[in-house]
């Protein structure tokens, strides 16, 4: 007689598979039948949440398509959690591997960049910089402390315009459709605003060179050093006051101030 422990595994085999010969020593085979329907909705239930997840994704490919890549996917990385609000993680990384999309590099970066919002939007919560800290020799102070990004924070930076591809890709945009993957590649930042929305934006060097160096863990001085470097007439102030109003910042733990 088999363990519990067995039992699932093989039980978890048969949902990802659809193959019966583990559980046929088991469960007798009129049960068997009765499973094809809980294998059935388990891979509904995986094609709902990666069509949740990744719309742009599903409107690029088709509904069918996505279908069959969706129970393909189930198969290889099952879920490993109850949450399916975590299933699709590995997605991005595994598009790429499929042989009918490899015609369509760009799609992974779409795929990044639509995870990215989805965990901006799960992510903790912090405090974040005060928007008057910068007021009165503010960023002086700062200088030396570790302005930490706010966790719903992601950085993306892709050799196509994915940005461009995830809006034209919208529901409901009235736009102009045209892409032209000659275009350039994207520099972007995914975040929560204070008031619960995600968004992203277009980063240019400097900015980008400042939220990587401060994600790295340097001081602000230093990462306002960088990207002045990157970008010579970078305008600091509003930079700064910006994403701090966007929730992109959050207070240092400590201060200089605070160590003396």
């Amino acid at each position: 007689m088999p363990s519990l422990a067995d039992l699932q595994e093989r039980f978890a085999h048969y949902l990802a598979s659809g193959r019966t010969a583990p559980l046929a020593r088991t469960i007798p085979p009129e049960c068997l039948d009765r499973l094809t329907i809980h294998r059935n909705n388990s891979l509904h239930a995986g094609e709902a949440a990666l069509r949740a997840q990744y719309p742009v994704i599903a409107r690029l490919v088709g509904d069918t398509f996505l279908a069959a890549m969706a129970r393909r996917y189930v198969a290889e990385l099952p879920p490993g959690s109850p949450v399916l609000a975590t299933f699709g993680v590995h997605f991005p990384a595994w598009l790429p591997r499929q042989p009918e999309v490899r015609n369509m590099p760009w799609l992974e970066d779409i795929a990044r960049l639509e995870w990215a919002l989805q965990e901006a939007y799960h992510a903790a919560d912090a405090a974040t910089l005060d928007p008057g800290a910068l007021g009165d020799g503010g960023v002086t102070r700062l200088a030396e402390s570790a302005v930490p990004l706010h966790p719903s924070v992601r950085l993306l930076a892709s050799s196509w315009p994915v940005g461009r591809i995830w809006t034209v890709n919208q529901a409901g945009w009235t736009g102009d459709v045209t892409v032209s993957l000659d275009e350039g590649g994207d520099r972007l930042v995914v975040h929560r605003t204070p008031d619960l929305h995600t968004r992203w934006q277009r980063l240019g060097a400097g900015r980008w060179t400042l939220l990587r160096t401060l994600a790295e863990g340097e001081p602000l001085g230093a990462a306002c050093e960088a990207a002045l470097a990157a970008e010579t007439d970078l305008a600091l102030g509003p930079v700064l006051t910006d994403l701090i109003r966007s929730g992109v910042l959050c207070a240092p733990a400590t201060s200089t101030t605070e160590r003396e």
